[in-house]
């Protein structure tokens, strides 16, 4: 047969019949025999993954500020909920804020210089808890919870309106509250914002989990500002039940350049409940996933290890949850704890040797495991709720 693709922009083939996309589109491909009396005529879509086979995805050079601190949140002085900072080792805990509201939502800037987190508007503070701003002040719109960008310039947040229904916006602004860009706005909610490590691509999930009309999808924003839903391959099809009985949770980026996402059932929502989450690896360039440890569907919560192939994750044992270790394809499993306290919120330290948790020992404490099982160390203690620990980078 002769084979002929009628836009090599988008994909072309060779005279075996081998196709290869090269953008997404639509492209058609013709089919006919040697005197072109028999021919037929294909339609073909190509639909783009986050990133173009052979892209390279560069990160920005950060100078980080080589600091081992703990950034969580506490109601132990005033009863509002404060951004507080310790040590490693749980020593010399301090109150940064002392806000009349409740803080959440905190994360450090990639060097380590300031922490964001969400309060009555969003505000950046130095891990000493001077040059406090209000990065949202001016901004007459109800704002949820941010997010650095990779070289740490900028943060992305969402930003609601009412014009006269509900209108979800994500915004970029500096850190000295200039430059304010709207990049994208839906009605639909918006969660799980991720940025890829060179700046390009934002990915977030629509947030209508409990809607049986729009399902939980991961999309990306393109540089025209149209979010368009990720085709991940799941054993090379598409997931269809997808869109009724599952939904999915995340993405965040790997060292790796690859992106951890979950699989979530809609019918068992009620948390924590055991095989609720399948958990996947995606490859940016193709959009195939390949499941975590796939032997074992009883995690509770899984997080990826920043230099090596392992995650931690939650497995209920005996009705209680137990922190494990594993290599990604469900190898090498090791418990690392035996307690009969409640666990979440795991994350790996800076450098993979310790996992840091949160405990409920009457009330939320923080605690951290060491990655070779040989010891746990409460990090807070005392009659208050302490919650939501994130470690420098």
């Amino acid at each position: 047969l002769n084979w002929r693709s009628f836009d090599s922009n988008i994909g072309t083939i060779d005279s075996n019949g081998k196709f290869e996309g090269i953008s997404e589109g639509f492209v058609q491909v013709y089919a006919s025999d040697p005197d072109d009396t028999i021919n037929y005529t294909f339609n073909v879509e190509l639909k783009s993954c986050l990133y173009k086979k052979g892209e390279i995805i560069k990160r920005p050079n950060v100078k980080k500020n080589p600091i081992n601190k703990i950034a969580f949140i506490s109601n132990r002085e005033n009863h509002f909920n404060n951004l507080y900072i310790m040590n490693s080792d749980g020593s010399e805990q301090t109150n940064l804020t002392n806000d009349s509201f409740d803080n959440s939502h905190l994360s450090w800037s990639p060097d380590n210089s300031k922490i964001l987190y969400f309060g009555e508007g969003l505000f950046i503070i130095n891990p000493d808890g001077t040059n406090k701003i209000n990065l949202t002040k001016e901004l007459n719109k109800s704002i949820s919870y941010g997010l650095w960008s990779p070289d740490g310039t900028k943060i992305l947040f969402i930003g609601e309106a009412q014009n006269p229904s509900i209108e979800y916006k994500l915004y970029t602004i500096k850190l000295d509250m200039t430059g304010l860009k709207e990049i994208f706005s839906t009605n639909i909610p918006i969660a799980s914002l991720s940025w890829s490590p060179d700046g390009k691509i934002i990915t977030f999930t629509n947030a209508s989990i409990f809607d049986n009309v729009v399902p939980g999808d991961i999309l990306k924003i393109n540089e025209k500002g149209e979010a368009k839903p990720l085709h991940i391959l799941f054993n090379n099809e598409i997931c269809l039940k997808c869109s009724s009985q599952w939904y999915y949770a995340g993405p965040s980026w790997n060292n790796d350049n690859t992106l951890f996402f979950s699989l979530l059932n809609r019918a068992s929502w009620e948390y924590p409940s055991s095989s609720q989450s399948i958990n996947f690896i995606l490859n940016p360039y193709d959009c195939t996933a390949n499941e975590l440890n796939p032997s074992n569907r009883s995690i509770i919560f899984s997080e990826y290890s920043p230099y090596e192939s392992k995650i931690a994750f939650l497995e209920n044992v005996e009705n209680t949850e137990q922190i494990f270790i594993a290599n990604k394809d469900g190898s090498n499993k090791k418990q690392l704890t035996n307690s009969d306290v409640p666990k979440s919120s795991l994350q790996w330290s800076p450098d993979g040797s310790e996992i840091l948790f949160l405990g409920y020992a009457g009330t939320g404490e923080i605690y951290k495991v060491k990655a070779d099982g040989s010891g746990i160390k409460r990090l807070t203690d005392n009659y208050y709720h302490d919650s939501s620990p994130v470690w420098s980078n």
